[in-house]
C-alpha cells in the first residue's frame, strides 16, 4: 500500500497535496529516504515533488532535489512533502517514508542487506527449522516459492526477501479445527517479556489470529487480530506482564474460524526476550500499510 495524493484529473493547476511528520529531533543532521512515483504526464505544466523542513512555523530549508542528507537542523522540526499535480497530471505517489539520525548511509552490498539473526531459546527466524516451537501438523514450515506454486500465502519470507527464504504457514487439515504453534516454556521467574513478531493474515472470511500467555489450564489472551483483508506482512509486538511465576507457561498463537479453513496464515522472525517495554524499529516513520 501507498499514500496517493489524490490530486489526479482534475482541472486545476493550483492544487497541491501536504503530507507532513510529527515533531522530529534528529539534529543537526537527518537522512531522509522514501519511494516516490511521479507522472509527468501533462498537457499544461508539470507535476512536481518538493520537501521542506520548517521549525516553529517557518520553512529553513527547502529542497526540489530531493537531497537525502540534509545538515544545520534544529533541536524541534516537522518534515512537509509537498506535491503539485500540475494541470491534467495522473498521480504522485509516496511509500516507505524513514528519517534517520545523521547522514544517509551508502547503499549496501547485496551480501550485506539481511543483518544476522540474534535471538534467545524462545526467539525464532523459520529459516530452516522450527527451533524450539512445536505445531503438531497444522503450523509448517514453507518456502515461498512453494506458496508461489500453490498461489496461497506469502510469496517472500519477511527478513531475507526472496522467494527461496522460509516461514511457518498454517495449514490444518480442511475439517479441522487446527492445532497452536506453541513456545518452549518460560522462565519460572516474575520476569516481563516483550514478544516481537511478523504475521500474515488473509481471509475473505472471519478469521482472528490470537495470542495467549498460560500453562494449559488456565490461559490469558495477550494480543489478538481480526484484519485479514491483505496479504502483507505486518510487524507487530507484545508485553508479557510480570507473573508471580511464568513456571510452565508457553505463548501460543492460535486461528480461530469456521470450517472448513481458508484462511492464509503465517508467522515469522519470531523473538522474545526479557524487558519490560517493546521498543519501535528506530527510524521507521511510516509505510502507510496499516
Amino acid at each position: 500500500m501507498y499514500l496517493d495524493f489524490a490530486l489526479a484529473k482534475r482541472s486545476d493547476a493550483t492544487l497541491v497535496g501536504i503530507l507532513e511528520s510529527e515533531v522530529l529531533h534528529h539534529s543537526p543532521s537527518s537522512c531522509l529516504q522514501f519511494f516516490y512515483y511521479l507522472d509527468r504526464v501533462n498537457r499544461k505544466g508539470t507535476a512536481s515533488l518538493s520537501v521542506d523542513y520548517v521549525a516553529r512555523g517557518q520553512v529553513i530549508q527547502h529542497l526540489t532535489d530531493l537531497v537525502p542528507t540534509v545538515s544545520n537542523l534544529p533541536k524541534n522540526y516537522v518534515v512537509r512533502i509537498t506535491g503539485r499535480p500540475g494541470e491534467y497530471a495522473y498521480g504522485i505517489g509516496i511509500d516507505d517514508v524513514t528519517i534517520l539520525n545523521g547522514s544517509c548511509p551508502g547503499t549496501p552490498k547485496a551480501e550485506s542487506i539481511v543483518a544476522p539473526w540474534i535471538g534467545t531459546k524462545w526467539s525464532c527466524d523459520f529459516d530452516k527449522t522450527m527451533c524450539l516451537w512445536r505445531g503438531g501438523s497444522s503450523w509448517v514450515l514453507r518456502s515461498a516459492t512453494y506458496a508461489m506454486k500453490l498461489k496461497k500465502g506469502p510469496t517472500m519470507d519477511r527478513r531475507l526477501q526472496t522467494s527461496t527464504g522460509r516461514y511457518v504457514f498454517y495449514s490444518p487439515e480442511a475439517s479441522s479445527r487446527g492445532a497452536p504453534l506453541i513456545s518452549p516454556p518460560l522462565d519460572p521467574s516474575p520476569a516481563s517479556y516483550c514478544m516481537e513478531f511478523w504475521y500474515y493474515l488473509f481471509s475473505s472470511r472471519v478469521v482472528k489470529l490470537v495470542v495467549s500467555v498460560g500453562n494449559g489450564n488456565k490461559e490469558r489472551t495477550v494480543w489478538q487480530q481480526r484484519h485479514a483483508a491483505q496479504r502483507v506482512w505486518r510487524r507487530s509486538s507484545v508485553i508479557i506482564a510480570s507473573n508471580a511465576s511464568h513456571s510452565g507457561e508457553v505463548i501460543s498463537f492460535r486461528v480461530i474460524q469456521g470450517l472448513p479453513n481458508m484462511a492464509e496464515v503465517a508467522l515469522d522472525d519470531i523473538h522474545v526476550f526479557k524487558s519490560d517495554t517493546c521498543v519501535h524499529p528506530a527510524g521507521a516513520v511510516c509505510d502507510f500499510e496499516g
